[in-house]
């Protein structure tokens, strides 16, 4: 296990924020080659990686803090929450706020939307193989106990207290991978813009709501007694995903592209 990637002077940098950026920055190199096939200029999806990779780190701590408020922080100084040289993001808020930070750059720009969210859509999971290993480097997300052959184990002074554990960081970067062959499958075949991104959205909340049941750095209890916090933004997820393919495949065009426009 090695939480730390190097240091800037004083300030550690977590493996966990590394291939965060890393992962993104993959994810926009894919995407950029993509978007010539939708007519979109390849600047265009370079310029809306800060975008994205903002709100990932904003979006993944902040849903950090939100769900670890009381274990975490509680009776510690207001600014121990932007501390991000410690252990504290989770990857499906990353997803979240990358979604947001997506929004906010396409109502700025004049940008066909189903299109450009199709070259970006399809290239994300590729950049969430190198998020999950960030995770599997830094100890978090990590798994149930298990007897498992595959089973993994961390130090003695970690969590899991050394025990055999679930590899869910690996099951994640595995189904992530799938998940953009999928994607690439479709993306050469679509038949409708906005399909891949509607495709995404469905086939994230199935592999971090589904392999949820195998996480073991959870404690449910009150509200979120039969899910998870993950789980329930799954569902959210899942059915944003479903929607948008239904009405997407019922209205979307190539040649009729929906495009925001910032209001002035």
């Amino acid at each position: 296990m090695h939480p730390i990637a190097f240091n800037l002077g004083t300030f550690a940098i977590t493996m966990q924020g590394f291939f965060l950026v890393f992962g993104f920055l993959i994810s926009i190199w894919v995407a950029r080659r993509k978007a010539i096939d939708e007519g979109i200029t390849q600047s265009t999806v370079i310029d809306c990686g800060p975008w994205l990779v903002v709100g990932s780190i904003l979006g993944a701590r902040a849903t950090y803090v939100i769900g670890h408020w009381d274990q975490a922080f509680v009776g510690k100084p207001f600014w121990a929450i932007f501390l991000l040289n410690k252990d504290g993001l989770v990857t499906y808020g990353g997803c979240i706020g990358a979604l947001g930070a997506l929004c906010v750059y396409l109502y700025l720009r004049t940008i066909p939307v189903w299109k450009f969210g199709d070259a970006v859509a399809s290239a994300i999971p590729l950049g969430f193989i190198f998020v999950c290993l960030g995770s599997l480097a830094s100890g978090d997300a990590f798994g149930s106990p298990t007897t498992l052959p595959w089973a993994i184990r961390f130090p003695a002074d970690h969590e899991t207290g050394g025990l055999p554990v679930h590899p869910t960081q690996i099951y994640k970067a595995v189904l992530s991978l799938g998940l953009y062959a999928l994607l690439s499958w479709f993306y050469a075949r679509k038949t409708f813009d906005g399909q891949i991104l509607s495709l995404s959205l469905i086939g994230f909340a199935l592999v971090f709501g589904g392999l949820d049941s195998c996480r073991g750095d959870y404690t449910n209890g009150g509200w979120d007694a039969l899910l998870t916090k993950s789980q329930f933004a799954s569902l959210g997820l899942l059915g944003l995903g479903l929607v948008l393919y239904i009405v997407r495949r019922r209205s979307g065009r190539h040649g009729n592209p929906t495009v925001l426009h910032r209001q002035i």
